[in-house]
């Protein structure tokens, strides 16, 4: 029975498990692979091979994401928010996040928020305009408008 298989998938599992408890904290590239047993050029080679993403790539996607939820699910302020998904300033933390989902975080939270805000969107395609219950800006980022779905 070939034992190697199993060795490298426990071996892979013990390092997304280190990977994902460390996402939020900020550790460096020498920090993570040291809990990890590893160099930090073999720990960069096997994260790559894993995760398909630079560990820094992932990282900031994984803040993101949290930072994304803590925006739908509370109405923290989003300094705060900033703060708690690990980003060094708050504009940081705009810009980034504005790059990922093409809105502001404000905008989001306005549009996706569970809270009484109003959803309603003004950004547009070129060939209309969002109305209340609609939102254009993921799809305008990726080049289509819902509506139309073209880019």
């Amino acid at each position: 029975m070939d034992h190697s298989n199993t060795h490298e998938s426990s071996h892979a599992a013990q390092f997304c498990r280190i990977i994902a408890g460390s996402a939020l904290k900020g550790l460096t590239i020498t920090q993570l692979a040291n809990e990890c047993g590893q160099s930090p050029t073999k720990f960069k080679q096997e994260f790559r091979k894993i995760f398909g993403d630079t560990p820094h790539h992932w990282a900031v996607r994984r803040r993101l994401e949290f930072a994304q939820q803590l925006l739908e699910n509370t109405t923290l302020p989003v300094k705060a928010i900033a703060q708690q998904a690990g980003f060094s300033t708050a504009s940081h933390f705009i810009r980034l996040f504005k790059a990922e989902y093409g809105h502001t975080p404000t905008h989001h939270r306005k549009f996706y928020g569970k809270g009484d805000t109003q959803k309603s969107c003004s950004a547009n395609c070129g060939s209309c305009r969002a109305t209340s219950g609609e939102c254009c800006c993921n799809n305008i980022r990726n080049g289509q408008c819902p509506r139309h779905h073209t880019p």
